[in-house]
């Protein structure tokens, strides 16, 4: 009896999804204490007499459909807004200047014209800040409502939030009012390939929000993660102690790869009796510091104790002082021998990375 109760609570819950689904608006729901109803996404809730409940809006729709919450939130925006962009202001000078001081310690890209990309970046972000538009233009703001204003909170399965995400991006024209349904049918029909049971991950709203507060931690791993994308040599793969830029054969030498530090530790591997070498990263992180950087990325490649399989990390280093570097976050992959299909040894073996450290060692 138990059972048979528990599957008609379960398939009458899944009911009740569905229908939300189809017949309710797309946009999570926050219910005040006067009536009003909030459309966004709810990004957190916290309980207690002291919690709160934060939820993203488009200004446009707040000021039409909740003209006397509205401008008070609209000013609270703002003020918080301010010493966002104080910090952040303050974070790109800060990444200037030390840019620029480490200019001659730093290689630019392989065709590059004299031109450093992120210095240019920098000067148009600073000069963007400095225009109250970047504050008050933002399409979307982000509130929080004191719990003891909320009286009820409705959120939405994580594939419609993701669709709701895409209609804000592409500027639907009032979306709040949309069901999953017509969400659906209208960004399929502007492109975009939308599935409800997609488990991708959502997509960002940076963009089109005012700027946040943000930790030490979170804005220089964002600088760092800038860095790697846009310079040379500050990618290296890991095997052991032994370090090498993570690039083709001819740009590595170029770089500056030291082939007789490369057999010194072939050799040190070799021999039983050899002391611990000093850490390969430290000198490359101290290089990257001198010439004004603050990340790096390491792949390091490790054999499975059983010798059946292999392990890869990629790791995002960064700077938080002074010849003080921290793992931001990383990714690990295992495969077992058993795993590799046949054929795949030989593409791997073509690769001009791997046919460059045979070479080396060779």
């Amino acid at each position: 009896m138990g059972t048979m109760k528990g599957r008609f609570l379960l398939a009458l819950s899944a009911l009740f999804s569905a229908s939300a689904i189809a017949g309710e608006p797309a946009a999570d729901r926050v219910t005040l204490r006067d009536g009003s109803v909030v459309l966004g996404l709810a990004t957190s809730a916290n309980a207690g007499s002291r919690g709160s409940v934060e939820i993203v809006v488009r200004r446009d729709w707040a000021r039409t459909a909740l003209p006397k919450q509205a401008p008070l939130w609209e000013k609270t925006v703002a003020r918080t807004s301010r010493q966002a962009l104080d910090q952040r202001r303050k974070r790109l000078e800060t990444w200037k200047r030390e840019r620029t001081a480490g200019a001659a310690n730093r290689k630019p890209p392989a065709g590059a014209k004299g031109e450093d990309r992120i210095l240019s970046w920098l000067d148009g972000e600073l000069k963007r800040l400095a225009d109250p538009a970047s504050v008050s233009g933002s399409p979307l703001m982000s509130i929080k409502l004191p719990r003891s204003e909320v009286r009820g909170l409705e959120r939405k399965p994580a594939a419609v939030e993701r669709m709701f995400r895409l209609a804000w991006i592409s500027n639907l024209p009032n979306p709040e009012s949309m069901t999953a349904g017509e969400l659906k049918n209208a960004l399929e029909s502007r492109g975009f390939a939308t599935d409800l049971a997609a488990k991708s991950p959502p997509a960002s709203l940076d963009k089109l929000l005012p700027p946040s507060v943000e930790t030490d931690a979170a804005w220089l791993a964002r600088r760092a993660a800038t860095e790697v994308t846009v310079d040379p040599g500050l990618r290296f793969v890991r095997y052991q102690n032994l370090l090498f830029p993570d690039a083709p054969l001819d740009q590595a030498a170029a770089g500056g790869l030291g082939i007789s530090t490369a057999l010194d530790e072939l050799k040190r591997l070799l021999d039983p009796n050899a002391q611990p070498a000093v850490d390969p990263l430290v000198k490359e992180f101290r290089a990257i510091e001198s010439a004004g950087g603050a990340g790096a990325v390491v792949t390091r490649l490790a054999l499975l104790p059983d010798l059946g399989g292999a392990a890869v990390e990629v790791t995002l280093w960064v700077r938080q002082a002074h010849e003080h570097w921290i793992p931001a976050g990383s990714r690990t992959a295992t495969v077992r021998s058993g795993e590799v299909q046949a054929g795949a040894a030989g593409a791997i073996a073509a690769d001009p990375q791997v046919q460059g450290a045979f070479q080396i060692i060779e």
